[in-house]
């Protein structure tokens, strides 16, 4: 009776979660560069735009405390990556690439002219390569808690067993593991709303897509931060130490800031800290005073 009383109060949250999320928001649906339908959400209207992109096994809901606070100001897209959210999981090669064919077609769709490019772990990853594809349309790129150590690699032979354990915790829902991405005061919400979408969500592709953000960290990234023509401004949490020297070797313009106290979801653990870091980081890009 008790098990069942909690999954019903988590399931209501979450609900109510993905309720605010989306009240005041437009919801689009765009078609991928292999046929993929992916959605995306925007709120407010002014320039310059931001564009935001969820990490691994995430979506829309990674964004939640930014839309309204910057949606005052600025036109905010949140985007959903192909396999996560309520976009499509047809596709075949689950690559970083391909998930920026997703970002580019959002740009496309939506007419977005100049945009302040937001990535969050794996979306990091994404938002660089699809910078490529959309270079004059970029006005700066903010890649989140992923770029610490640009030349760090993961051997071969040790992919799979990790994956293999990241995978496993996501299936079995474990809330331990979840909580101890959380540095600060741990929010219930946010955290049932999370093992809400594990439990319920299809996750086609997301063994896929783990493996290969793990093979272009590992031999793909520092090529990507040579041939990215668009300023770079971390932000990154203290958990590792953030090697801006050796980053710089391939991209000049590297610039971190660092939130104290917090864990790898920087955005929804310190989202007062983040959207602090993140105003400050539009102003610099745009010379603005938003």
């Amino acid at each position: 009776m008790r098990r069942c009383l909690i999954f019903f109060i988590s399931t209501a949250i979450s609900i109510l979660v993905l309720l605010v999320l989306t009240l005041n928001a437009k919801e689009y649906t765009t078609t991928s560069a292999d046929g993929t339908a992916i959605n995306y959400y925007v709120y407010g209207k002014s320039d310059p735009t931001l564009v935001f992109v969820h990490g691994f096994a995430s979506e829309r809901s990674d964004w939640f405390f930014q839309k309204n606070y910057f949606s005052k100001n600025h036109k905010v897209v949140i985007i959903e990556l192909a396999g996560f959210g309520k976009s499509e999981n047809n596709r075949k090669n689950w690559t970083i690439e391909a998930f920026a064919e997703d970002v580019a077609s959002v740009f496309k769709h939506a007419k977005i002219k100049k945009a302040v490019l937001i990535g969050q772990s794996m979306g990091g990853g994404v938002i660089l390569e699809a910078e490529k594809r959309i270079p004059d349309r970029i006005i700066g790129l903010v890649p989140v808690d992923v770029f610490q150590n640009v030349e760090s690699k993961v051997a071969e032979k040790d992919i799979q067993k990790r994956v293999d354990g990241l995978m496993k915790r996501i299936e079995s829902g474990d809330r331990k593991w979840l909580e101890g991405a959380f540095k600060r005061k741990l929010k219930p919400a946010v955290i049932e709303n999370i093992l809400h979408y594990y439990k319920t969500c299809s996750k086609i592709g997301w063994r896929e897509s783990a493996i290969d953000f793990i093979h272009w960290r590992s031999n793909k990234l520092t090529k990507s931060l040579m041939e990215t023509k668009s300023q770079i401004y971390c932000i990154n949490s203290n958990r590792i130490f953030t090697d801006i020297a050796t980053a710089r070797k391939y991209a000049p313009s590297f610039k971190v800031k660092i939130v104290e106290n917090s864990g790898h979801p920087v955005m929804l653990d310190a989202p007062e800290d983040f959207n602090k870091a993140l105003s400050e980081i539009i102003k610099e890009f745009t010379g603005s005073k938003y």
